[in-house]
């Protein structure tokens, strides 16, 4: 070729690959791939080489996480170009979406439970399982069965790096000897859609079991958030809630941010920082229908959770709810059927919902709340909507009773309150 002929083509060729537009090609082509300035420059090399050939570039998605960020070939300048059906053959293509998945009827491998808890790992045995409406035998000896309710919606996200989403869904392992343990799973949709699981999510901690909010399950990135309560108790109640990150590496999840240690638990209201801590919190919405337990983890005197509000299962409805501390005073309220005296905190909260509306409470917290006898919680007093109120302005301990301001239509009124005999709901003497 004539020297000149070829110097010319060359200078076109490099006009054409200009590395911004090279560099946003290349970024369409992966999404997931960071590809570094200097690496930019090593393409618009090659292209502009496999041009100036006859020939043409390739660039490879990594096979893994741990794999090269791309592999770039160029081939000698007697290989013919590959066919575009050739190239879009070799491409990788994406997983199934899990979404089109009934995993409630489905085959799923069981991983063994994190922990050394036998009492679980023999209820709860590893191994596959066809499911057929959300339940499969767990352990027929035991009499122990495998759920996956329908009202816990799996949270659909990519979790392992690779191209589509994982279905992260909470499963359930019930039965005799007061066993209700919850294991929550990572599943991947292969391409003839059966799944793989790419196992427990939440890590053991101390060798033992943890139990989490299956409400407040979410993502941020690759990473799975879970509040987790602390070691799995067989007859429910933990002390608090922790906000923990898992990630999916060597084939594997490994806890990633959040705390690695449960706290013990406070044996006082007086020693526990209300507006940074774990409420339970009962009958804000009254108790004529049963009362609801919500676990609010406060930070700065705020929180948020998912809430059951109403309904059975699989029909229950889930809220997402803001709460906020308002106002925290303390007293000694008398329990009647134990006749203790129990120091007691008067925490006044507001509650949020998404569309704006809201009511406020005034909840008589203790230690040793619930069943465990680990948590800090209490009941309502009174809470607006109830009883002609509106609004709550302030509250105090006055002895055994608790005494709330309040408004209502006829203008604002002071109140009086005392614990009922059954020592959970509270009536109004005044």
């Amino acid at each position: 070729m004539n020297l000149d002929l070829l110097r010319d083509s060359l200078a076109d060729v490099a006009e054409w690959s200009d590395p911004a537009d090279l560099r946003d090609r290349v970024l369409r082509k992966s999404r997931r791939v960071g590809i570094q300035r200097a690496a930019l420059s090593a393409v618009a090399v090659v292209v502009t080489a496999g041009a100036a050939t006859g020939g043409a570039f390739v660039l490879t998605h990594p096979a893994s996480q741990n794999a090269p960020a791309t592999r770039i070939t160029a081939p000698a300048a007697s290989a013919p170009a590959p066919s575009a059906s050739a190239s879009t053959a070799s491409a990788v293509a994406p997983a199934p979406d899990p979404r089109t998945v009934d995993l409630r009827n489905a085959t799923i491998d069981v991983p063994t439970w994190p922990g050394n808890s036998s009492f679980i790992t023999s209820g709860c045995p590893a191994g596959q399982r066809r499911f057929i409406d959300g339940s499969t035998a767990a352990n027929a000896a035991r009499s122990t069965t495998y759920t996956l309710p329908a009202d816990l919606s799996p949270v659909y996200a990519d979790v392992d790096g690779e191209a589509g989403d994982e279905a992260v869904v909470t499963l359930f392992c019930s039965g005799s000897g007061s066993l209700n343990a919850e294991l929550l799973l990572a599943l991947k949709v292969r391409p003839d859609h059966t799944l793989v699981t790419l196992g427990s999510v939440v890590t053991a901690t101390d060798n033992a079991l943890l139990a989490y909010d299956d409400d407040d399950v979410r993502t941020d990135g690759h990473t799975v958030l879970v509040e987790v309560w602390g070691h799995y108790v067989s007859d429910g109640g933990y002390a608090s809630k922790q906000l923990r990150g898992y990630k999916y590496d060597n084939g594997a999840f490994h806890q990633v941010s959040g705390p690695t240690s449960t706290p013990a638990p406070p044996k006082n209201v007086h020693d526990v920082d209300l507006r940074n801590t774990t409420l339970h919190l009962v009958g804000l919405g009254g108790c004529s229908s049963g009362c609801r337990d919500v676990a609010v983890r406060f930070v700065d005197g705020t929180g948020q959770d998912t809430t059951v509000t109403s309904g059975n299962a699989p029909k229950r409805i889930h809220q997402s709810y803001t709460y906020t501390i308002n106002q925290t005073s303390y007293s000694k309220i008398k329990n009647v059927d134990t006749a203790l005296v129990v120091d007691t905190a008067l925490v006044t909260v507001t509650r949020r919902a998404p569309d704006g509306s809201s009511v406020q409470a005034v909840f008589a917290v203790a230690a040793g709340f619930d069943l465990a006898g680990t948590g800090i919680g209490g009941f309502a007093v009174i809470a607006t909507g109830q009883d002609g109120v509106t609004a709550i302005v302030s509250q105090r301990g006055v002895g055994d009773l608790t005494e709330v301001t309040v408004k209502t239509v006829n203008g604002q009124q002071v109140r009086t309150y005392r614990l009922q005999d059954n020592g959970q709901q509270w009536e109004r003497v005044s």
